[in-house]
């Protein structure tokens, strides 16, 4: 039988340990978690922010609300400078 290497190969580790158990996974640092959320924290608040600006924002500005037949009339006598 041959003996097994005294040194790992790099980039390889043992399992198991005094601190680790065999299939445990390693934590990821705590920064890890908010930067995998920030791409859909910055979409949410630019959502919210075209939500805000929309609730907030005067009417239609002087439009007024015209039919069809209405606009045609107001055309024909020569009323509508620009549409």
């Amino acid at each position: 039988m041959s003996r097994p290497p005294k040194e790992m190969p790099p980039g390889r580790r043992p399992t198991g340990g005094p601190d680790r158990r065999p299939g445990d996974r390693p934590q990821p640092p705590a920064s890890a978690s908010w930067t995998r959320m920030l791409p859909w924290l910055l979409i949410l608040l630019l959502i919210g922010v075209f939500t805000i600006t929309n609730v907030l924002s005067p009417g239609s500005g002087g439009a007024k609300e015209l039919t069809f037949t209405k606009f045609r009339a107001e055309v024909n006598a020569g009323r509508v400078n620009k549409v």
